[in-house]
């Protein structure tokens, strides 16, 4: 009787530390998964503002130099349009 008193008492106190350790668990999972969403807006907001000043920047170029962003917008679609009929014929 004393063995099974001293079992359940023993369970009892295992079960409360996996209870008390899985509470502990799910808090650092929640830490963590908070941490890495902030991380990522914060990644995105970054992004974000380095594309709009790209885009700034490059209207910038083509307001002070026209023919130099025709010229080069041109050779990119040129070039991409071969390439294009290029890999279209060789199948």
């Amino acid at each position: 009787m004393k063995e099974a008193t001293a079992f359940a008492i023993n369970t009892g106190a295992q079960l409360a530390r996996m209870g008390c350790d899985a509470k502990h668990m799910k808090t650092a999972l929640l830490h963590t998964a908070e941490d890495k969403v902030a991380a990522a807006k914060r990644s995105a907001r970054k992004t974000w503002l380095a594309f709009s000043d790209y885009v700034d920047d490059v209207s910038v170029i083509v307001k002070r130099k026209p023919l130099k962003a025709i010229a080069v917008t041109s050779g990119v679609a040129f070039g991409a349009g071969a390439l294009a009929g290029w890999f279209s014929r060789h199948r």
